[in-house]
């Protein structure tokens, strides 16, 4: 059992470092999604009505507005969270083993042009790869070093 975890650790590290630049971009528009959504909504406080639903349940407009603006701030939090984990893992790589995986999940290189640029072969890269992601995934989850 306990290998199955740590290969569905490791499966889980890959999605990360895929994830990685994707996390990036999403953070920055979470951000301006936040500061639209909070200056729109600034508008609508001003005029905000109280109203009874079919349940006889009171709602508010600027309730639902700073729910909504609570919901973008956490989806970006738990995204900067993911992403500085990865960053800080990403340190304990030598620098061989970081340039590997950026290429490969970062910028989503081949495996023969992730050889050409670090003057390896693919075999050998993978074989490095193998190792930095067991790595990362041990910093990342606290899952033992294979």
């Amino acid at each position: 059992m306990a290998k199955k975890n740590s290969e569905d650790l490791y499966a889980q590290t890959e999605r990360w470092l895929r994830s990685y630049p994707y996390w990036k971009k999403a953070v920055i528009s979470l951000q301006r999604q936040y500061e639209l959504r909070a200056q729109a909504d600034a508008k609508v406080i001003a005029t905000d009505t109280i109203t009874g639903g079919k349940t006889n349940k009171v709602h508010s407009t600027v309730e639902d507005l700073i729910l909504n603006l609570e919901d973008i701030a956490e989806r970006k939090n738990n995204l900067e969270a993911k992403i500085q984990l990865v960053e800080s893992a990403m340190e304990l790589l030598t620098p061989v083993e970081r340039k590997i995986i950026e290429l490969r999940y970062f910028d989503r290189f081949s495996w023969w042009l992730v050889a050409a640029e670090v003057g390896y072969t693919d075999r050998h890269c993978k074989s490095i790869r193998t190792r930095a992601v067991h790595r990362l995934k041990a910093a990342i989850f606290g899952e033992d070093v294979e």
